[in-house]
């Protein structure tokens, strides 16, 4: 079934002309909704033309910004929804939300592309290159379809890998945790990472092939990064600073 709105491929297709609601079935549905931009694929697929609405169970992806290769949020779960005219998704069980710059896992996920937000929730994490963030909740925020700011709230940890060199053979780790993290993008690039109450700090400079071991650790109220060029270059410890530094 297709016109120059939407097309649908499938084994099966309950159609109803009136309502212009599809309910389909088969070992692979497709949807494309060239209004929104969305693509959908899976084993079910509930679909209503005028209100731009689709459900899929049994574990679909649905694909916003479809084609749009820089822009692409390709979403999993074990059931999901789309509402192409609230620019809205929601995944649920095992959700996936990934883009050209990170993936994320949680148990539920949403996509707000009218407001640019993204909120997972229940064991949620988030992976951007090498580096890892958890918390108890997620939201992500973009600007311009450009990554923004990153807020984890309660039981935040955050694990920040970046190479030191252009090969990308050595590697500085750093480690941040709270009870809430924030991270600061500019053009799509970290630059700054908050983290407060009851925060701790651990950094691991490269050994750059040597057997000495160096760690930094520090604790306070609140601990700032500020990053230039994906490297770490300041630590700022405010509120009952207690450091140590270890070597060997």
């Amino acid at each position: 079934i297709y016109d120059r709105d939407f097309r649908l491929l499938a084994d099966s297709v309950l159609y109803d002309i009136n309502t212009k609601v599809a309910i389909s079935r088969g070992d692979t549905v497709q949807v494309w909704s060239y209004t929104d931009s969305m693509y959908a694929v899976g084993p079910y697929v509930y679909f209503d033309r005028d209100r731009q609405y689709t459900f899929m169970d049994e574990r679909p992806l649905v694909v916003l910004n479809y084609e749009d290769t820089l822009n692409e949020v390709r979403i999993r779960g074990d059931t999901v929804e789309h509402d192409g005219e609230a620019e809205f998704a929601l995944a649920l069980g095992q959700a996936e939300i990934s883009s050209q710059d990170m993936t994320s896992t949680a148990d539920t996920a949403e996509a707000n592309m009218a407001d640019g937000v993204i909120t997972l929730r229940g064991s949620p994490v988030v992976k951007r290159g090498r580096s890892t963030i958890s918390g108890g909740l997620i939201h992500i925020y973009y600007s311009d379809q450009a990554l923004d700011s990153i807020d984890v709230i309660d039981s935040a940890n955050g694990e920040f890998v970046e190479a030191v060199d252009t090969a990308e053979t050595w590697f500085d780790r750093s480690i941040l945790r709270g009870r809430n993290l924030k991270l600061y993008f500019i053009d799509g690039e970290l630059s700054e990472v908050l983290c407060w109450s009851q925060a701790y700090s651990w950094y691991y400079p490269t050994t750059r092939g040597s057997r000495e071991f160096h760690e930094n650790a520090v604790s306070g109220d609140t601990i700032r990064f500020m990053i230039q060029d994906n490297q770490l270059q300041t630590v700022t410890v405010m509120g009952g600073a207690v450091g140590t530094y270890t070597s060997g």
